[in-house]
């Protein structure tokens, strides 16, 4: 008998069918699986540093940065302030270098906010209730990609995103000291940090050191101490974002209101500073009819203390030389070091200083001409600046009355007496607008305090002197 050969039916065919679809969908799932489980390898060698490592160029100006200023990873840039003393010798290109980044920083964070859903910030009662947004979304922009990404990475910043694993945590308001301190008259005067407000700062009168014994305890009797008691005023202004505001016109936008907002803190501490009388009733007419407001109103400036000590000068007439010696003879002490004073001018009243005999204008003065930010020249030895906020509308008693006269004044201030204290500085914030729906602004504010030490004054003696009437 034979053997016979069973033909296939159209069900095995078909269960044919089903095994290979059943086979072909296995297969499927297993290259699924190893693609997921590929891109999680790459993910997870991308936030361990590889594959693409950014290095610096050695000798480049990245690096000088990061040895200059004794920074490890580029992030260690942004807790730095550039315009402390202690790094005054570091070239002021590399400053601005790193004052560019934390400037993108700040652009990158707003338009992460105002276009890529990132929370805003909120503005406290206090220091401690301030609130600044962790913007995740930081590096989507087209900004971050293509202006800030390729500075970081100069800088040797990790991998592929350069920076985008830490920027998030970057707050903007964090990098505004140094501007504070590009400014003339109020960066001449000692400097304060106030770790509360009020504070007061231990102060010591003007001593000499004495002769000793051996083995003879000495006394502390002729060491006299004092105290400055600071107390914080706050100032503030903001910046609304139009409505046109794209995600491309926002870099050149926030650039603008961020240099718009530290712009108007100095004006008011300048101002404030040279005008201000915190009294209820203010020496210039015109201001005293202003509003509460008024920077001018926050703290008593150097006029008024020099009218309420009787320091005033009447010059009745153009500026002399007789005249501004005498001023600063009627400063005592605290005129003998040309270099710890300083003449404060109005425009008026500085090209009136410029037709005496003594003075040698910046052109002149050579190595010495950049000693100071907006030195003008000197006069005795002792620099010349000129303010914008030095009055050239008032009277022969060195005040603004109604109606306003066209005489000025000038100032001669010992800087060493005069403390500038910084609660907080100049900080910004992005947040919805308060004066309209659908809008959003970019919020400035800051707490300072200006004292005069006055712990070791002799009879007719002062650190501020005002000339007035000087025509």
């Amino acid at each position: 008998m034979s053997d016979k050969v069973k033909k296939p039916t159209v069900g095995d065919f078909n269960k044919l069918a089903e095994t290979i679809k059943v086979l072909s969908d296995r297969v499927e799932k297993a290259e699924a699986k190893v693609k997921e489980d590929e891109d999680k390898v790459k993910s997870a060698l991308s936030r361990s540093g590889s594959p693409e490592v950014h290095t610096m160029q050695s000798g480049s100006d990245e690096q000088k940065a990061m040895t200059y200023f004794g920074a490890s990873h580029v992030k260690d840039l942004f807790n730095v302030d550039t315009s402390s003393a202690r790094f005054s010798w570091v070239p002021a290109h590399i400053k601005g270098m790193v004052n560019s980044l934390k400037d993108d920083i700040t652009t990158a964070r707003a338009i992460s906010q105002m276009f890529y859903g990132d929370s805003f910030d909120k503005i406290g009662s206090s220091e401690k209730m301030d609130r600044f947004a962790k913007c995740k979304n930081i590096g989507e922009s087209y900004f971050a990609k293509n202006v800030l990404m390729p500075k970081l990475k100069a800088f040797g910043s990790g991998v592929v995103g350069g920076g985008s694993e830490w920027i998030p945590t970057i707050m903007a308001s964090n990098y505004i000291s140094e501007l504070e301190l590009m400014r003339e008259f109020v960066g001449m005067l000692k400097q304060v940090n106030m770790p509360q407000s009020p504070y007061e700062l231990p102060t010591n009168g003007f001593t000499v050191a004495r002769g000793g014994v051996e083995n003879v305890t000495a006394t502390d009797s002729s060491f006299t101490t004092g105290a400055l008691a600071f107390s914080a005023k706050k100032f503030l202004e903001y910046f609304i974002f139009p409505e046109e505001l794209s995600e491309d016109s926002a870099p050149d936008i926030v650039a603008l209101g961020r240099m718009e907002l530290v712009n108007a803190h100095l004006r008011a501490y300048e101002t404030c500073l040279i005008n201000g009388d915190s009294d209820g009733t203010h020496i210039d007419t015109d201001t005293q009819a202003g509003a509460a407001d008024l920077a001018e109103k926050q703290f008593d400036g150097l006029r008024k203390i020099a009218i309420v000590q009787g320091k005033t000068v009447a010059f009745a007439g153009a500026p002399s030389d007789v005249k501004y010696r005498e001023m600063r003879a009627a400063m005592g002490k605290f005129g003998v070091n040309p270099q710890e004073c300083v003449w404060v001018d109005s425009a008026k009243g500085y090209l009136g200083r410029l037709g005496t005999n003594n003075v040698v204008t910046v052109d002149k003065m050579g190595p010495n001409a950049t000693i100071l930010k907006g030195q003008l020249g000197s006069y005795d030895g002792i620099p010349v600046i000129q303010s914008g906020f030095m009055r050239s509308d008032m009277d022969a008693t060195g005040v603004n009355l109604i109606p306003a006269d066209a005489t000025t004044g000038c100032l001669l201030v010992h800087r060493s007496r005069i403390y500038w204290g910084t609660r907080r500085p100049i900080r910004l914030a992005i947040r919805p607008s308060r004066s309209a729906d659908d809008r959003i602004e970019m919020a400035s504010y800051s707490r300072v305090d200006m004292q005069l030490d006055t712990s070791d004054f002799a009879t007719g003696e002062s650190p501020v002197v005002y000339g007035i009437d000087v025509q």
